[in-house]
């Protein structure tokens, strides 16, 4: 595949996902409300002796 095809391929994906919202809002919302059910999925775990939580605390 030469250049110039694979730049046309290129540009055509990505005009087809800038004008398809939905995919916008899924590639945005999806990682972040997994990332919040993980952390409440997690938020009840007990903590180790050593003392680190699943989530420590960032300094």
């Amino acid at each position: 595949m030469n250049l110039l095809t694979w730049w046309a391929t290129t540009v055509r994906v990505l005009r087809q996902m800038v004008a398809d919202c939905r995919t916008i809002m899924l590639m945005l919302a999806v990682p972040a409300v997994l990332l919040v059910l993980l952390y409440f999925v997690y938020v009840d775990v007990p903590t180790p002796p050593s003392g680190d939580g699943v989530f420590p605390t960032l300094r």
